[in-house]
C-alpha cells in the first residue's frame, strides 16, 4: 500500500479518518514520468514514494484496525485469515493491540464468505500472461476505452475507481487512459495479486473490501467502474445503492452485469449454469480430493474443446491452455 493513500480511505463501519502504524515499509523508486504527474495532480511529496508492507490502519472511534498484508489493506467489517496470520507474523510490534484495539467483527453479507474465498483461489495463481479468460489484454483494453468512451468524455477524472478489481488489469488501464490515480476494490485476495503486480506505480492502489461496506467517503471519485461483479451480491440492487454515494456530483458511474440471456440463451448455457450452480461448492470445498480434481480437469477439456471451435470463427478469441481452464 502506498502511504499517500491512507488520506483517501476511510473506516468502512463509520467512514472517520484512519491513522497508519507500520511495521515494514520501502522507498521506491520514482521516475520522471511518475514525478510529473505527481506535481500535475498536486500531490504531497511526503510519503509519495513510501510503499507499506505491513502494518494496521487505526479507526480511534471505533477502536478498531485493519491490517495491511503483503502490501493490500483489508478493509473488510469482519475478520478473515489474514488477520491470523498478521497477528502470528507481527502481533507484537503492532502497538494499537496493547491499547485494546482489536480487528473489525461484524457478519458478512450474505454469500460473501463463499465468494471471498471462491475467487481467491481461482485467481491467487494467476500468472499475468497476457489473457484474461479468452480475450487479450489490448482486447479488454479497447472494450474499456470503448465502453467509457475515453475520447469524448467530457469529464476531468482526477480519482477512478474500479469497483470487483479482480488482478487489476482495467484498473491499470483506466490510470493510463486518463494518467491519473486509479483505485481498484476487490472482496477476494485478487487485489492482493494486483497489490503485488504494481507495486512500482505510486499512481494505482488495491484493497480488499466488500462492496457493501466501503472504505471511502461520499463523493470521492469522478469516475466509478464495474463490470460483471454486483450479480454475485445478494443483491444487485442493494450493491449499487451501496456504490453510488462514492461517485462526485456530476461524475459517472458505470455498472454492467449479466443479464438474463447469459445463462438462458441456449441449451448448453442451461446446462453448464446449471452444473456450476451445483458443483461449484462442493468442488471448493473438496478441492484436494482426487475426486474433485478429476472432475475440475473434466470441464477444462471440456472448455478447450468448445473454445477450439469457436476459435476456428473467430481468431481473437485467445486459446484456453490447462491453466486458464480450470
Amino acid at each position: 500500500m502506498w502511504k499517500s493513500f491512507t488520506d483517501l480511505l476511510a473506516c468502512p463501519i463509520c467512514l472517520n479518518s484512519l491513522e497508519l502504524e507500520v511495521v515494514e515499509e520501502g522507498h521506491v523508486h520514482i521516475d520522471s514520468s511518475q514525478s510529473t504527474g505527481v506535481k500535475r495532480q498536486k500531490v504531497s511529496d511526503d510519503g509519495f514514494n513510501v510503499f507499506v508492507e505491513s502494518g494496521v490502519l487505526a479507526c480511534h472511534p471505533c477502536k478498531v484496525i485493519y491490517p495491511i498484508w503483503h502490501g493490500l489493506p483489508i478493509m473488510t467489517v469482519f475478520t478473515t485469515p489474514v488477520h491470523g496470520e498478521l497477528l502470528k507474523a507481527f502481533g507484537p510490534r503492532v502497538t494499537l493491540l496493547e491499547r485494546g484495539y482489536g480487528f473489525p467483527n461484524k457478519s458478512p453479507e450474505e454469500g460473501e464468505s463463499f465468494v471471498m474465498q471462491s475467487f481467491s483461489t481461482e485467481w491467487l495463481g494467476y500468472k499475468y500472461d497476457g489473457v484474461i479468460w479468452e480475450m487479450s489484454y489490448s482486447d479488454h483494453e479497447n472494450r474499456f476505452l470503448k465502453e467509457i468512451d475515453v475520447v469524448n468524455l467530457k469529464l476531468k477524472v482526477e480519482r477512478f475507481i474500479e469497483i470487483g478489481c479482480g488482478v487489476g488489469i482495467t484498473t491499470y488501464f483506466a490510470h493510463k487512459a486518463f494518467r491519473t490515480t486509479a483505485v481498484g476494490v476487490d472482496l477476494s485476495l485478487a487485489a492482493l495479486r494486483a497489490a503485488q503486480n504494481y507495486k512500482n506505480n505510486p499512481f494505482l492502489h488495491f484493497v480488499q473490501a466488500s462492496a457493501f461496506h466501503l472504505p471511502f467517503r461520499r463523493d470521492s471519485f469522478d469516475l466509478v467502474y464495474s463490470r460483471g461483479v454486483l450479480h454475485h451480491t445478494f443483491s444487485t440492487e442493494e450493491a449499487f445503492r451501496s456504490i453510488a454515494p462514492i461517485c462526485r456530483p456530476h461524475g459517472l458511474t458505470y455498472l454492467w452485469v449479466y443479464g438474463p440471456r447469459s445463462i438462458s440463451d441456449n441449451l448448453f448455457r442451461r446446462f453448464v449454469y446449471l452444473l456450476e450452480t451445483l458443483l461449484r461448492p462442493v468442488l471448493y470445498q473438496r478441492s484436494s480430493s482426487l475426486a474433485a480434481k478429476v472432475v475440475l480437469t473434466a470441464f477444462a477439456v471440456g472448455y478447450m474443446g468448445f473454445n477450439a471451435i469457436r476459435r476456428l470463427g473467430d481468431s481473437t478469441i485467445q486459446p484456453l491452455t490447462p491453466s486458464r481452464a480450470i
